[in-house]
């Protein structure tokens, strides 16, 4: 039960800042995550304890100044995501594989130059280190 009410909160907010453009979305989501750093006290303190584990050097008002600031951006992250939609999300999807495919084939293809070159190019790579001249 409790699930299903946290996805129905999520969808309402998502369905109700769509058609806010996306500069008022991020100064909401900054002001979410205000609330979310003022409102949490258990994950405020875990993030500035792990904030002066990490930079032992800071003190500890700058260690609770990264942490609001890392709320802030966190709360701007998650509403500009849900204000994106799934159509652009997929559509981002789509174009990333198509793009990761190209890539690999491309590289898969260098590579292989590359094998088929290794042995003349082994052979002359110890001379050519070796003599300064003929690097250039």
């Amino acid at each position: 039960m409790r699930q299903w009410l946290e996805y129905v909160a999520v969808r309402s907010v998502a369905m109700a800042i769509r058609p806010f453009p996306l500069s008022a979305v991020r100064r909401a989501g900054e002001i979410f995550g205000l609330l979310f750093y003022l409102a949490d006290r258990v994950h405020r303190r875990i993030a500035i304890a792990n904030l002066q584990v990490a930079f032992p050097k800071r003190s500890e008002k700058q260690c609770r100044a990264i942490a609001k600031a890392m709320f802030q951006h966190f709360g701007r992250l998650l509403l500009e995501l849900q204000a994106r939609g799934k159509g652009e999300a997929d559509a981002f999807r789509r174009n990333s594989r198509r793009t990761c495919c190209l890539a690999s084939r491309r590289f898969r293809r260098w590579s292989s130059r590359s094998n088929r070159r290794k042995a003349r190019v082994s052979a002359t790579t110890a001379s050519s280190v070796n003599d300064p001249a003929t690097c250039r």
